[in-house]
């Protein structure tokens, strides 16, 4: 579309539908970024696996793939 530029994607599955942020999970969005930016020839500078509800999943892998971004506010003062 003329005058519309795609510089990334995104997702927010906690408040979607409930689901947890996993490996498996994460591993599915890589996979769908790698996709788009083949079909489409995009370069998606941005990939974000979520929110503050994606917290323990990043802190806890050990491959965050192509997920460069998380949505997050207020999780270190409680606020």
């Amino acid at each position: 579309m003329q005058g519309i530029e795609i510089t990334g994607i995104g997702t927010n599955l906690t408040c979607f539908g409930g689901i947890e942020p996993n490996d498996e999970k994460m591993e599915q969005l890589s996979l769908i970024v790698k996709d788009i930016r083949e079909k489409f020839n995009l370069t998606l500078e941005v990939v974000s696996g979520g929110n503050s509800a994606n917290y323990n999943w990043f802190i806890s892998t050990k491959d965050v793939r192509e997920i460069n971004n998380l949505r997050c506010q207020n999780i270190f003062t409680g606020d």
